[in-house]
């Protein structure tokens, strides 16, 4: 609850807190969280905005970015209790769906998270949230990263429950529009990466998407950016692991595919 507290071990302590608490089962773990998002919000509401050097907006967006840190966390812990995640997505999903409306990527970016594994975990709360994380996987005006965090919920969601996802047009179409892109390398490899796994369970049968994945293991350079050069090195190095993981996904994929 410290405000000033990095933000990036938030989950490495919260994992020491839930071990000294002496329970990890879901409904301890729902009730201190609660307790605990409202203890934050106290604080913060009671602390002097000069004090912390923010204005309130800003307060306003870190007030919510650790909220829904602790919900990611909550979900993660209780992702195999059916009846915990439910109470988690009654209490915490309205909270998610308002922080996809926030001009803040951190809060879109976990907001998107806490409702893909919200769909995860319970089919019924798939089928709500899907349309929702679809509009930001297509929407082009979205971050790149939070696009591709959108996409990847979608093909673990669609992993999980292929009934909801079995051929489904616009799921086909997203992971053939990533693909068409040539701005964005890492996004195409993300998205044959999901194809990969669809089509082989079974849940997509698209001809296209297996012709991209062969164009793809075969012709990796093909995955370069239009914009690589103007590319850092640290990019430039994620591409390339990116690329090299990708294909040793695919050289098991087309030994057992058919």
């Amino acid at each position: 609850i410290d405000v000033r507290f990095p933000d990036k071990i938030v989950d490495e302590v919260l994992d020491a807190w839930a071990r000294g608490l002496g329970k990890t089962d879901p409904q301890t773990i729902f009730e201190a969280i609660s307790a605990l998002s409202e203890k934050f919000a106290a604080i913060l509401e009671s602390t002097d905005e000069d004090e912390l050097e923010l204005d309130e907006s800003a307060l306003e967006v870190l007030r919510a970015t650790r909220g829904l840190q602790l919900v990611l966390w909550a979900l993660g812990k209780s992702i195999k209790d059916r009846s915990a995640i439910v109470q988690l997505s009654e209490s915490f999903g309205p909270f998610a769906l308002e922080a996809l409306q926030s001009t803040a990527p951190e809060m879109r970016m976990l907001a998107v998270q806490c409702l893909g594994l919200m769909g995860l975990a319970n089919e019924d709360i798939c089928g709500e949230h899907r349309d929702i994380i679809f509009q930001v996987a297509f929407h082009d005006l979205e971050a790149p990263v939070i696009r591709d965090t959108a996409l990847k919920c979608l093909a673990d969601m669609a992993a999980v429950h292929p009934n909801k996802f079995s051929n489904h047009p616009t799921l086909t179409n997203l992971l053939l529009q990533v693909q068409d892109r040539e701005d964005d390398g890492l996004s195409r490899v993300n998205a044959a990466i999901a194809s990969s796994k669809l089509l082989f369970a079974g849940t997509l049968n698209e001809p296209r998407l297996f012709a991209n994945l062969m164009k793809y293991f075969f012709l990796p350079d093909q995955l370069k950016s239009a914009h690589a050069e103007e590319a850092t090195e640290e990019e430039k190095t994620d591409l390339i692991e990116a690329v090299a993981s990708m294909q040793q996904v695919l050289s098991v994929f087309f030994q057992i595919f058919f």
